[in-house]
């Protein structure tokens, strides 16, 4: 039942109560009066309770119950049933000894799609076809462009950038046709040591794998290289899963550290903002419109 009427302001007395089970769960409320009861749970194991006005109590299936002894008065009591399961008795008074079985409520957990958003990104890597490319062919200003998009780099002018590239010691990136989807890139000597220094994948097609492969062809290039120590950074335990896929670990003596320039502090600052006030430009010339 879905909804109880009046359960407040109607009861009725008891003094005492046989033994007895419901195939559901059953609710007492106490709304004056004391005494004790008990219940027997699916292994026989016996608990009394004290109950008294304003008390509730919670009965599960299945458990064999009854009211031991009520004071002078008895109780005034109001009782409502729980979900009655397919293939249970009526409401009402059932006896263990003529029954012969004791019920008991499962848990059935039903697959559902009814809440699920679609996957947009998903739908977007089916559609696209994205294509790996192992060269330093990146326009800068796409990839400053993507920097700025996913604020990873965003203070970099295009001269930096193309400095950026430039260094790289190796360099791979994921295209779905003309939009750069993706980029990774290393760092180092390649015989002594090697990092990954950027993983980045634009938001909307993050989630689709591209990130992984990225990683994977990262590794397969240090792979070839064989330098002595090969570093990375993760800045999230996220990226320190993926990372781990591919055999990296933590290592507890390790300590990294970095000088921090006044010159980034004061660069970054800067770049996001002109970027803000150029936003507030934007909006207030579309409200103009």
């Amino acid at each position: 039942m879905a909804l109880h009427k009046g359960l407040l302001t109607t009861s009725f007395p008891l003094q005492a109560c046989e033994k007895h089970f419901h195939d559901h769960d059953e609710t007492w409320l106490i709304l004056s009066g004391s005494g004790t009861a008990y219940w027997m749970d699916h292994d026989g194991r016996r608990e009394e309770f004290p109950l008294a006005a304003g008390d509730v109590w919670m009965i599960p299936a299945g458990y064999e119950h009854g009211l031991e002894r009520a004071d002078p008065g008895g109780l005034a009591v109001t009782t409502f049933y729980g979900t009655i399961p397919p293939g249970a008795h009526a409401p009402g008074h059932y006896y263990m000894e003529k029954e012969g079985y004791v019920p008991s409520l499962q848990l059935v957990k039903t697959p559902t799609a009814r809440y699920k958003k679609p996957d947009v990104r998903k739908r977007m890597m089916s559609r696209a076809k994205i294509e790996f490319k192992e060269v330093k062919g990146i326009p800068p200003d796409l990839l400053q462009r993507l920097f700025r998009r996913e604020e990873w780099n965003d203070f970099l002018d295009l001269d930096e950038v193309e400095s950026h590239l430039n260094t790289a010691l190796y360099l791979v990136s994921a295209w779905d046709e003309q939009e750069l989807a993706g980029y990774a890139r290393l760092e180092g000597d390649g015989k002594i040591w090697v990092e990954i220094s950027d993983v980045l994948v634009k938001s909307e097609y993050q989630g689709c794998g591209i990130g992984t492969e990225l990683v994977r062809r990262l590794v397969a290039c240090i792979k070839k290289l064989d330098p002595y120590h090969i570093q990375v950074a993760p800045i999230s335990d996220r990226e320190a899963h993926l990372y781990g896929k591919f055999g990296f670990h933590e290592i507890p003596y390790y300590r990294r550290m970095e000088l921090v320039n006044d010159k980034l502090t004061r660069k970054v600052a800067e770049v996001r903002s002109k970027r803000k006030e150029s936003n507030i430009e934007q909006r207030d010339e579309l409200d103009k419109k």
